[in-house]
C-alpha cells in the first residue's frame, strides 16, 4: 500500500512536489492556521501525519482511532477533530 500528497503550487497549478514516505493511504488534509503544518489522516494506518510545510517532510505521527477520514483543525489551532469511521469509535481531543 502506498500514498501521496502532492503539492501544487496554486497560482500557476503545476505540481512542485510529492510527499510520499511514509504515507499509507493519505485521506483527509487540514492546514494549522499559521499554515506551518498540514495534518493528514491515514485510513490504513488509524493515524494522522503531521507534515511540516518548511521542510514538506513528517515530522509526528499520531494514532487517533479506526479509519480516521476527516479532519478539521479549530481557528486557534489548539485542537483538532478527527472523524473516525471504523467500528467502535469515538476518541477525540487536542491532538
Amino acid at each position: 500500500m502506498g500514498g501521496t500528497v502532492a503539492i501544487v503550487d496554486t497560482s500557476s497549478y503545476a505540481l512542485v512536489s510529492s510527499i510520499t514516505n511514509g504515507l499509507t493511504n493519505p485521506y483527509g488534509v487540514e492546514a494549522t492556521p499559521d499554515g506551518s503544518e498540514v495534518w493528514v489522516t491515514e485510513s490504513g494506518t488509524n493515524t494522522v501525519s503531521v507534515i511540516s510545510t518548511q521542510t514538506n517532510k513528517i515530522i509526528d505521527t499520531i494514532v487517533v482511532g479506526v479509519y480516521p477520514h476527516g479532519i478539521r483543525i479549530t481557528p486557534d489551532g489548539t485542537t483538532a477533530y478527527i472523524a473516525n469511521t471504523g467500528p467502535d469509535t469515538g476518541r477525540g481531543g487536542s491532538y
